[in-house]
């Protein structure tokens, strides 16, 4: 019976799908397998899944021919499956925080947080991998999770959608429309991001002009006073401006491993020459 990875999370970016992949490349037969609500770019390796039924299926059908099997999905983890379960905690930009995050920080026999921890993990690890050989490799995988965590080397970057040369969503934007999605209103939102009223809706104003649709729907006031919600159009595009700032991410963290791997950052090296 081969050995089940679960790669669980506190929400979107933060890095589960880069932390999937770098387990299959040091796990020797590994799969990789994920679970979610669109279908994969064309080239992307691993088997997707859209329906739960049709993933378990597969998992029972194969668990028993390979060796390891990596699926990044949140679900399984809140199940009680996976023989190792390990949770990615949030960063300060996470988009989508899960209202469920400590459920599966519990569930999970590895976390990644604030700080690495080595000696917990090799414990667990120990513990769980029928092959002590693979320890070492998977501690580095999990190690080098932590240059976005506070450690080493990191990418930052200002990534922003325009239409026409026009601005139409950014961090800021994307910070402000995620609160007025969790609280209902546009008011309550900028409070909560520390700017007044009319720049908050001048921010909206502006992006929406240039869009040429709605990224927010008011609602009307009685008893309890108005509010605001998201468009369609606007949920649709906060979720693919934060998937593609996960993947901006990840392409240039790995960018950024391979070529450092060709320079020598060692400062006692550096003063030796």
């Amino acid at each position: 019976m081969g050995l089940l990875w679960v790669v669980c999370g506190a929400g979107r970016g933060v890095g589960k799908t880069r932390l999937a992949r770098a387990f299959c490349r040091v796990l020797p037969g590994a799969l990789y397998l994920k679970k979610g609500r669109h279908a994969p770019k064309p080239g992307k390796e691993g088997v997707y899944f859209q329906e739960e039924k049709a993933l378990l299926a597969f998992l029972k059908e194969e668990l028993p021919r390979r060796p390891h099997l990596v699926v990044e999905w949140n679900g399984l983890a809140l199940q009680g499956k996976g023989d190792l379960v390990i949770y990615l905690g949030p960063l300060e930009d996470t988009l989508f925080p899960r209202d469920d995050r400590e459920e599966l920080a519990r569930r999970a026999h590895i976390r990644l947080e604030t700080e690495p921890d080595r000696r917990a993990w090799k414990k667990v690890l120990e513990e769980r991998l029928p092959d002590s050989s693979l320890v070492d490799p998977v501690l580095s995988v999990l190690e080098g999770m932590f240059p976005r965590r506070g450690r080493g080397f990191s990418v930052k970057s200002k990534l922003w959608i325009q239409r026409g040369g026009g601005f139409v969503l950014g961090p800021g934007l994307a910070a402000l429309l995620e609160k007025v999605e969790a609280l209902g209103s546009l008011r309550k939102a900028a409070a909560e991001k520390g700017i007044s009223y009319r720049h908050a809706w001048d921010l909206v104003r502006k992006a929406e002009a240039n869009l040429g649709a709605a990224l927010l729907e008011k609602q009307a006031g009685g008893l309890g006073g108005g509010g605001s919600s998201l468009s369609p159009l606007g949920k649709r595009l906060l979720t693919a401006y934060a998937q593609v700032r996960a993947e901006v991410e990840e392409l240039a963290g790995e960018r950024l491993e391979r070529l450092l791997r060709r320079v020598p950052v060692d400062s006692k090296e550096e003063e030796a020459r």
